[in-house]
């Protein structure tokens, strides 16, 4: 047995490697979908109803999945296990695509919506089910690298999708402007096609031996503690306060993502007024990036797009993959007060507008934030035991912090979006560093409960 495949044997020798090897396609096809599912779905959105002020409800039904799912969701993967609990998220995930077929026949944006929050139910209940399990096929004191191991395949998997994506979109609008095709019909393949992707993973997963957990460990391991029972999870504080810090998180997440090119644009134009530290390297970037030497907002646009998908998410891959080791060696509070730390700088600097230095800074924060979801994540639902399915579900209810940022700038046009981001990383990150500094701690009153 290598070193790598010892981190997914349990005390008693079990070894999860070959399930958690299952798992990494579920995670990359996860990620692929979501973001092949992100272009195709701004696309038909634009379709379908161009008016963008009805992008409100686009947010709402994406959210509205993730608020009510995570408890049915983990109740069900409580009473059929958890490979039932995956498979049911898979099958709501491919209903969701497989919606999109009616949906470009009757051009509806009614059903563009429930096809949506179908989608958004399966992922709310994969998210649910998969990530604690993957946080128990194995040594506890191995748990956070899994859970972030597992991530880095699906923010490998949402690095590909937007390209995939663009792909099929071009070879739609090449086929339209030649007359050879109905844009509308033509919308509905791939959606079919991550469908039918989908549903080959749940039959991959169906027919697969996943071994059955009970309260937190093997079926063949009894609790230590059976008094564990009694402490629920809501007077456990580091649960609370995973619970909080996620949605934080989500929030600051989504602000990055969501002002990225923004943010680029703002600085690139603001060249065109007046010398900004590192002009001229700056110049070379949208020229090299670009492929030109012309400067306009078209232009400014296309280089922000470019840098947010390769350099933005690429960090963001490469950190995951590179915080999973790291966690193997470092404890996961300690990692999370570095890279609070290092946001909450790259923050501040954004907010200084400092030319070169802002954008670097702009770059480097895709990579520290990229291991904060899986560290809260595992933190919030230690010792839980037979309750470590409601707990997942409540931290994974917590990412409708990502609703905030969109819904008000959507809502309020007249507030400064980059500003109002950057304003809500400060708070965001502040956060996160007091969980990792004290947050993450169990208490004496529930440790004295639960004999640890």
């Amino acid at each position: 047995m290598n070193k790598i495949e010892s981190l997914f044997v349990t005390k008693v020798g079990v070894s999860f490697f070959k399930i958690f090897s299952l798992l990494i396609s579920l995670f990359f096809l996860w990620g692929f979908s979501l973001g092949l599912s992100d272009v195709l779905n701004k696309h038909f959105q634009e379709l379908i109803e161009p008016n963008s002020s009805k992008y409100i409800f686009v947010l709402l039904a994406y959210y509205a999945g993730y608020l009510f799912m995570p408890i049915p969701a983990s109740i069900f993967a409580e009473r059929f296990g958890y490979k039932n609990g995956i498979i049911l998220g898979l099958m709501l995930y491919a209903l969701g695509a497989f919606m999109f077929f009616p949906t470009t026949h009757f051009q509806s944006f009614p059903l563009f919506l429930l096809s949506l929050f179908a989608i958004a139910l399966g992922m709310a209940a994969l998210e649910t089910v998969v990530n604690p399990y993957t946080a128990l096929v194995g040594k506890n004191k191995y748990s956070t690298f899994r859970i972030t191991l597992g991530q880095s395949f699906t923010s490998l998997g949402w690095l590909f999708g937007p390209f995939v994506g663009g792909s099929i979109l071009f070879d739609i609008r090449k086929q339209v402007t030649l007359g050879n095709t109905n844009e509308f019909a033509t919308m509905a393949v791939p959606y079919v096609g991550i469908g039918i992707l989908v549903l080959l993973v749940a039959i991959l997963i169906l027919i697969s031996d996943l071994p059955k957990i009970k309260d937190g460990k093997l079926r063949s391991i009894t609790l230590k503690n059976p008094e564990q029972k009694s402490v629920s999870i809501y007077k456990r504080r580091y649960f609370i306060t995973a619970a909080i810090t996620m949605f934080f998180y989500i929030a600051a997440q989504t602000v990055i993502f969501g002002f990225y090119t923004k943010y680029l644009f703002n600085l690139f134009k603001n060249m065109d007024n007046q010398p900004v530290i590192g002009n001229e390297c700056l110049l070379k970037i949208i020229h090299f990036v670009g492929n030109s030497n012309v400067l306009n907002d078209s232009q400014y646009h296309s280089v922000a797009a470019f840098i947010l998908a390769f350099v933005g998410m690429g960090l963001f891959t490469i950190g995951r993959f590179a915080g999973s080791f790291i966690l193997i060696k470092f404890k996961p509070n300690v990692l999370l007060i570095l890279s609070s730390v290092f946001s909450l700088f790259f923050s501040i600097i954004l907010w200084l507008d400092l030319g070169i230095i802002s954008f670097i800074a702009l770059c480097l924060i895709t990579l520290s934030i990229s291991t904060m979801f899986p560290v809260i994540f595992s933190l919030g639902i230690r010792k839980m035991g037979y309750k470590t399915k409601r707990a997942s579900a409540h931290i994974i209810m917590a990412i409708v912090g990502g609703a905030i940022y969109p819904i008000i700038v959507t809502i309020l046009p007249s507030i400064n979006p980059v500003k109002f981001g950057l304003s809500i990383l400060v708070v965001s990150f502040v956060v996160t560093f007091i969980y990792g500094y004290k947050g993450y701690k169990i208490d004496d009153e529930t440790r004295a409960k639960l004999n640890l």
